[in-house]
């Protein structure tokens, strides 16, 4: 009971550290922070004022904390709350007609086979972009997405391990992958008229910026 453990878990919306049972342990998502994905979005066009999300009550996301990272960066949310796959096309149509990109958050019951090609075939309709959550889903036609392959997520841990055993400085109780790789589809770019970034250049800034440096 006294070993301070790492837990692994793929995102907050997955599973949370216990206050009480889970006080001295750490846990490593291998999903982007909050933080950082709303950041990326900023970075990749800074006209988009309104994220919306879909929210399954089956895997609610931290809307608190959502809306206080893109209060950070002068950006509103649109959260839909939505409850099965029957009703995905309208709840999509109504977060999209509220904002100005879809974000994506890893959610079996929302993003799935069944329900991804109706998702980014009315994104397209609606000229509203659709940030992913891997690399695969922007191959599919989501317009881009900020993730880390499993090769940085264990190198993650590995740093993580290595800081409680050989450094005096204590472990944050929540972390996410240090590195982390940016994907985008310039079809869908050209295709909603959207300017081609510098993937580079976002991802230095981001980097600089999560190590204290503004660089924006």
């Amino acid at each position: 009971p006294g070993t301070k453990k790492l837990f692994i878990s793929t995102d907050p919306n997955k599973y949370k550290l216990n206050k009480d049972r889970n006080k001295n342990d750490s846990i490593l998502y291998m999903t982007q922070s909050y933080c950082r994905q709303i950041r990326f979005i900023r970075q990749l066009n800074s006209q988009w004022k309104i994220i919306s999300i879909l929210n399954s009550p089956k895997k609610p996301v931290d809307s608190e904390q959502l809306r206080q990272c893109a209060n950070q960066y002068d950006m509103k949310l649109y959260i839909v709350s939505t409850e099965n796959e029957a009703n995905i096309t309208t709840k999509i149509k109504h977060a999209l007609h509220h904002s100005d990109v879809l974000l994506a958050l890893p959610d079996s019951n929302i993003y799935n086979s069944k329900t991804v090609k109706n998702i980014l075939l009315t994104s397209y309709r609606y000229r509203k972009p659709l940030i992913a959550f891997s690399q695969n889903f922007v191959t599919a036609g989501a317009l881009a997405a900020i993730y880390s392959d499993t090769e940085k997520i264990a190198m993650s841990a590995s740093k993580l391990v290595e800081q409680h055993l050989y450094t005096s400085r204590p472990i944050q109780a929540i972390n996410y992958p240090d590195a982390f790789d940016i994907r985008i589809n310039r079809q869908v770019f050209r295709a909603l008229d959207l300017p081609i970034p510098d993937v580079d250049r976002i991802k230095m800034i981001l980097q600089q910026n999560e190590t204290g440096d503004p660089g924006q």
